[in-house]
């Protein structure tokens, strides 16, 4: 496991989230079977009530994976 990676999509989310627990329940309700671009695309439909910042509309296709790829191991 990387831990580099795994703390610097802890620090995306925490920075990008204002409500982790919608953040992870909403991932969680997806078992982490939706693909990446399905998840980025839900959260950008209504931010705030995937738990997420509206900043978010903003970040970069690697940001996503980072926080993606950090949900997917932390929900295990």
């Amino acid at each position: 496991m990387n831990t580099t990676q795994n703390n610097s999509g802890a620090d995306a989310l925490k920075k990008y989230s204002v409500n982790l627990r919608k953040v992870f329940t909403s991932f969680m309700r997806s078992n982490g079977q939706v693909s990446m671009d399905n998840f980025v695309a839900d959260v950008l439909a209504n931010p705030i009530s995937a738990g997420f910042d509206p900043s978010v509309t903003l970040l970069s296709k690697d940001d996503w994976k980072t926080i993606y790829d950090y949900l997917k191991t932390a929900t295990i």
